[in-house]
């Protein structure tokens, strides 16, 4: 009984360790290509730093580029709000190059948005009324075409036709000449001169094949049933032509054996109607061919037109693709980049308050060239405290004076407080190797528990993006200064070029152009073992 128990166990065992081999063999290698989606979303741009409380001090307050001061709103003594205008330089050229920016990039969105709308019934209407004005055209040039063609081809039967009497009178005018002689034909002599002896074996030599397609003139003659038959009267026209050749040399040598006037008159006769119906035949064999070269000409001209109607139509009723529409967006993007740099340069040409306050110093003057040192004015903020930090330079650029952030202090972490960035000293500093610019920003809240020395925490908002199109930064390659990423494609990486734009603080970057939502790229590829 134990034996069996165990033999059991053995063969369960065995069946086990089969399957999972099985399971382990058989499934499918895992993708080493990690994948991530492309979101859409508001998308904020913010530098993180570490400063400290400050006692408020006096802020010194300077235009960011010279230039000619066109007015001065305050003296020393004055309270100012925030955002106040205090001073500003000449921008009448500043404000056309804003307005200069705003017409292009009204210019650009409204090339994408015409795009990506597509054609407008109204101009789809229009295409469809040329797409059938087109069918018309090429129906009307084949009608036509057949038309002309019919009638050149009743001309070419008609002659045909008339080609049999033509040779019936001509070997019937010869036979009044020439006896039969066995299986020959032989001078009659007798009944007429002759210019020479040589001359007459010609002619009979040239009788026998003259009078034998004049037979197959008959034959080809009636085998031509109508005009309509367009290969039999091509087929009838080339054998005509050989056999009225043969008949005309056995009148020509005809014609050269004889001597009497009146015969050479009668027999010449013959050969100028074998001449005019010859010419007749090979008129006809070049106007078919001149009717048709010129019908294929008007019915390829008229396809061409159509295939080009049809072509515009589908064009229009086609949906935008983005390898259309990305060269746009780069556009619209750039456009904007232009207008922004546009709109800081004439906002930098106004000096705002950046705080309420009492302004204590003025040291600029209408018509005067400011320079960014010494300062134009000094400001003393109302508020007991301001806040400074030190900036990396890889981030100061992105930072403002204006703009807005939060702040946590440690000693009070359950209150958040804002404040808006006042200055920022245009000198660096190194700190451990790394180049630094000093900020200050105001500190907009009060608390009794805030004191100098404090540690503060600040997140400053430097850009925001509704509705954008962002993807993780580490999906994002760059070479030789063009951004890309990667698709699967047929099981296989491809590389897509993209724009990008804003960073966020959690590693999100914004994909201008390139991309669509919901796309899939890869962020990560692991190593296979």
């Amino acid at each position: 009984m134990t034996r069996f128990r165990l033999g059991i166990i053995l063969a369960l065992l065995v069946a086990l360790g089969g399957g999972l081999a099985f399971r382990f063999l058989s499934r499918e290698p895992e993708s080493p290509y990690e994948l991530v989606s492309v979101q859409q979303g508001t998308l904020v741009e913010r530098v993180l730093a570490t400063g400290s409380v400050k006692k408020a001090d006096e802020v010194a307050l300077a235009f960011v580029a010279s230039g000619r001061i066109s007015a001065v709103a305050v003296k020393a003594g004055d309270h100012v709000d925030a955002g106040r205008e205090l001073a500003r330089l000449e921008t009448a050229s500043l404000s056309a190059q804003v307005r200069n920016a705003e017409a292009a990039f009204a210019t650009v969105q409204a090339n994408l948005a015409k795009i990506e709308a597509g054609a407008s019934a109204q101009d789809i209407a229009v295409a469809q009324a040329s797409v059938q004005s087109a069918e018309t055209a090429l129906q009307n040039a084949k009608d036509a075409a057949a038309k002309a063609l019919e009638k050149e081809y009743l001309d070419a039967f008609n002659t045909v036709q008339g080609t049999r009497a033509t040779a019936d009178s001509a070997i019937q005018t010869l036979d009044a000449y020439f006896m039969p002689c066995g299986t020959s034909q032989c001078w009659e002599s007798w009944g007429s001169f002759y210019t020479s002896l040589e001359a007459v074996r010609s002619a009979e030599s040239q009788k026998p094949p003259a009078d034998a397609a004049r037979d197959r003139i008959r034959a080809t003659v009636e085998g031509v049933p109508s005009a309509a038959a367009f290969t039999s009267v091509d087929a009838a026209l080339t054998s005509l032509k050989s056999d009225l050749a043969i008949v005309r040399t056995g009148a020509q040598a005809t014609y050269d054996a004889l001597q009497a006037a009146a015969d050479k008159t009668a027999v010449l006769a013959v050969i100028t109607d074998l001449d005019a119906k010859l010419a007749a035949i090979r008129n006809d064999e070049q106007t078919v061919v001149s009717v048709r070269s010129s019908n294929d000409a008007s019915t390829l001209s008229a396809e061409a037109a159509l295939a080009t109607a049809q072509a515009q139509l589908a064009l229009k009723q086609a949906v935008a693709r983005d390898v259309d529409l990305n060269p746009l967006r780069a556009q619209v993007a750039q456009a904007q980049a232009t207008l922004e740099t546009a709109r800081v340069a004439f906002d930098n040409a106004i000096l705002r308050a950046p705080v309420s306050g009492t302004i204590t110093k003025v040291n600029i003057r209408k018509g005067e060239v400011a320079s960014v040192s010494p300062p134009a004015l000094v400001l003393l903020p109302d508020a007991p405290f301001t806040l400074e930090a030190k900036v990396p330079e890889a981030d100061i650029a992105r930072i403002s004076i204006g703009d807005s952030l939060a702040l946590t202090l440690d000693a009070i972490p359950d209150i958040e407080f804002h404040g808006t960035i006042i200055h920022i000293d245009p000198a660096q500093e190194e700190v451990g190797g790394v180049i630094t610019y000093r900020i200050t920003a105001s500190m907009d809240d009060s608390d009794d528990r805030v004191r100098q020395g404090m540690t503060a925490n600040l997140d400053i908002e430097t850009e925001r993006r509704e509705n954008a199109l962002f993807v993780p930064q580490r999906a994002v390659m760059e070479e030789n200064g063009k951004r890309y990423v990667r698709i699967l494609r047929s099981g296989a990486p491809e590389r897509m070029q993209v724009t990008v734009g804003i960073r966020s603080a959690d590693g999100m970057l914004e994909i201008v152009s390139g991309l669509r939502e919901g796309e899939e790229i890869i962020s990560f590829v692991r190593e296979r073992e």
